[in-house]
């Protein structure tokens, strides 16, 4: 363990009141995805400064060409060939004036600056190392830090798989977590995840799929405003589903790369898959002929979802039928594909009455045979086998986290989500801080803490002390 890393902890444990998992450092740590990073996807950083580039740092005030295409053109824009990150659409969607932005900001000083709002389609990764294209919002300030600043790229929680629930099909969309950092005149990125809001399906609770849409944004954001207006660090802030894809993209960043370094990873309210029945999934498999409506408003949700997502994006276009009973496939799949989260939270209770009509009994009964160990053969061998896959262990060496978790949230209950993420997170040595808001539910626990969360990752960014957190440790992981 690093000293950086191992003073970082102290500190975490000092402030939030638990001991790291291991304080004793080492020379050998599990750092999962660690090591040299794949040929071509790799990045050195902001090159050294030449004659050309002498003077001050452009502004990020403007993209450094200008952003001519149709919203269509964004969407149906396809990867081709080329880097990461790189520009392949661009359309200039509209402008906030500073009166705008404060008013979205009610409990922030009043903003300075007015921001342009721009939809960007850019090259990423989807997992297994296919091609693929995300699509995101773009906030650019009209009044500027001085620079060179690093990105701030913002993850949004869940909003379903219908391409129609992406937060760029929405004009407010992230307006909450990405203007608290425009108000100050940085530059934000907003990915709508690779496969929602354009062709494909995103790979929900997918840790590699959403985090290389993350770690794409990152490099496609610098690629977007003018050279040197922008340097080699990052902030990734994510709430719910994008906590969790922040989290994957602390681990990964090490070797899929990110144009420069990470400096600070703020993950609020989590959902982060780091074991097999993370969302109590393994659990609600178990019991077969229990009401879905008793199994509270996540865990048939999720589990509908990534069952959808995982078929469609691993085994092949149309085959997400095959993961549902047959004769209602067809139906929860036409829910999955044109209902946003809401919507569908409440749709799903009501249709599909029995958890058995949330999986195929086949692919239900061998996936638990391969969790149990008694014979792990198909259908279930895939599944078990891909989830397994997709587990990412934090990078001891990467960058510092903040865990944010409300105490009221019953969507990632802390004594079945953070009580078990955080201890993984401490086991592989990953820099922590854990804070706890009592009061805070997991709809409002980002609004309650937005000023922690710029605060945190800003000081954390610049080297400086971040600001105590409050609350004790999670529960003990059952």
């Amino acid at each position: 363990m690093n000293r950086f890393a191992f003073l970082l902890a102290v500190t975490c444990a000092a402030a939030c009141g638990t001991p790291p998992a291991a304080a004793d450092g080492g020379d050998e740590v599990d750092a999962g995805d660690a090591g040299t990073p794949d040929a071509g996807t790799s990045d050195a950083g902001p090159a050294d400064a030449g004659p050309e580039d002498a003077g001050p740092p452009p502004s990020v005030s403007a993209p450094a060409q200008p952003c001519t295409d149709t919203a269509a053109a964004v969407v149906a824009a396809s990867p081709g060939a080329g880097p990461l990150g790189e520009r392949l659409a661009c359309h200039f969607e509209r402008s906030l004036t500073p009166s705008e932005v404060s008013a979205a900001l009610p409990s922030a000083p009043p903003s300075p600056s007015g921001v342009d709002l721009f939809l960007l389609a850019y090259r990423t990764t989807r997992r297994g190392r296919l091609p693929g294209v995300s699509t995101a919002r773009v906030f650019l300030p009209k009044t500027a830090k001085a620079g060179p600043l690093p990105v701030i790229a913002v993850a949004h929680g869940s909003e379903g798989l219908a391409d129609d629930c992406a937060p760029t099909r929405n004009p407010n969309g992230l307006l909450d977590m990405a203007l608290p950092w425009v108000a100050r005149g940085y530059a934000v990125i907003a990915p709508d995840f690779a496969g929602l809001g354009n062709a494909g399906v995103q790979g929900y609770v997918d840790n590699h799929d959403t985090a290389y849409s993350m770690l794409d944004a990152v490099r496609a954001l610098r690629a977007l405003v003018p050279a040197r207006a922008i340097d080699g660090r990052a902030i990734l802030i994510g709430y719910s589903q994008g906590g969790g894809a922040v989290l994957a993209s602390q681990g990964l960043e090490r070797t899929y790369g990110s144009g420069g370094t990470l400096s600070a990873i703020v993950a609020v309210a989590p959902e982060y898959f780091t074991r097999l029945d993370s969302f109590g999934y393994v659990t609600l498999l178990r019991s077969p002929d229990a009401l879905t409506v008793a199994q509270g408003y996540t865990k048939p949700v999720v589990a509908a979802l990534r069952h959808y997502a995982w078929f469609e994006n691993t085994l092949g276009a149309g085959r997400g039928l095959d993961a549902f009973p047959g004769a209602t496939a067809a139906g929860t799949v036409a829910a999955l594909e044109s209902r946003c989260l809401i919507d569908l939270g409440a749709w799903l209770p009501s249709q599909r009455t029995r958890v058995r009509e949330l999986i195929d009994d086949t692919l239900r009964t061998t996936f638990l045979a391969c969790v149990d160990g008694t014979g792990c053969v198909n259908p279930g061998k895939q599944l078990y086998d891909g989830l397994s896959s997709d587990l990412v262990p934090g990078d001891p060496f990467g960058a510092p986290v903040l865990y944010l978790q409300g105490g009221l949230d019953t969507v990632m209950p802390v004594g079945e989500e953070a009580a078990c993420n955080v201890p993984y997170l401490r086991a592989h040595l990953v820099p922590l801080t854990y804070c706890t808001d009592n009061l805070a539910a997991h709809h409002n626990v980002l609004s309650r803490n937005v000023e922690l969360v710029r605060t945190w990752g800003e000081a954390t960014m610049l080297g400086q002390t971040p600001p105590a957190c409050s609350g004790v440790g999670p529960p003990a992981c059952q």
